[in-house]
């Protein structure tokens, strides 16, 4: 009877067995198919941010050689005159004065207008002519430089007024060179003002030097004059005057009236 029992026993579990067998692997493969069906959405999600990023950094790098390639372009070109401000370059002394009539787009009439605009802004600021230009008064200084701008708008695409005060440095250290010299007796420049002042005042002297008989105050030749003619109603006709054309006045035959509001060549022809 209990070998019986055992046996039946026995047997169930070898009916058993087998099932919790393929059920355990059907357990497993169930384990094994719902890792892989989790596997592939990750890797999906993954391959989209991946080809996400790349067509971002693609964007960046054309949008990078894009603007590498427009500023050659820029760069290859002249500047022209536009409202984009011109740079102070590290080193303003060494500045071309061609090279700021062109990115000014100046004209060459227009561009020495401008530098003589400079040279009568630094008269109008009146800068002090004993001390160098760096030693100058900022607000004279800008004084000038609004001078210049009033008349040149242009001007003012330079960058803190760089380009003028480039102009206006040289120009004023030129012109101090310029009085040294001709203050200087020795130097060729200092020679030709004194002979000019000379040859000046030796003509005024001789002007308002007085006569007497005829001659000339320590003249020893006798006037080459001839006597006056006497008075006649025919009337004489001016010799043409030898003023320099370099004189503000105007001659004298224009200039001159007896009183009667009128110059005496207009009755003379009256009377012709």
């Amino acid at each position: 009877m209990a070998n019986h029992k055992s046996k039946d026993r026995r047997s169930e579990q070898d009916e058993n067995r087998p099932a919790g067998r393929k059920d355990r692997h059907k357990s497993k493969g169930s384990k094994t198919t719902s890792g892989n069906q989790g596997l592939a959405p990750l890797q999906e999600r993954n391959g989209d941010a991946a080809a996400a990023r790349i067509q971002e950094l693609e964007a960046q790098l054309a949008a990078s050689q894009a603007d590498n390639e427009q500023l050659r372009a820029e760069q290859a070109q002249p500047p022209t005159a536009t409202n984009d401000l011109i740079p102070r370059p590290q080193n303003v002394s060494k500045a071309k004065m061609s090279g700021m009539q062109q990115q000014l787009g100046m004209s060459r009439a227009r561009w020495l207008a401008f530098r003589g605009a400079i040279r009568e802004g630094i008269f109008a600021a009146r800068l002090d002519r004993s001390k160098s230009w760096h030693a100058q008064s900022d607000k004279r200084i800008l004084k000038m430089v609004n001078v210049v701008r009033a008349d040149f708008p242009e001007a003012n695409r330079f960058d803190n007024a760089w380009g003028i005060k480039r102009i206006a440095s040289e120009s004023f250290s030129n012109h101090k060179s310029y009085g040294r010299c001709v203050d200087d007796h020795n130097t060729y420049r200092g020679r030709k003002r004194l002979e000019r002042r000379e040859n000046r005042a030796n003509s005024d002297e001789e002007e308002d030097s007085p006569t007497v008989n005829g001659e000339s105050r320590g003249s020893s030749q006798p006037s080459s004059r001839s006597p006056s003619p006497s008075p006649s109603t025919v009337p004489q006709h001016r010799t043409a005057s030898t003023r320099s054309d370099d004189e503000d006045d105007e001659d004298d035959l224009i200039s001159f009236d007896d009183g009667n509001g009128e110059p005496p060549l207009k009755r003379l022809h009256r009377r012709e």
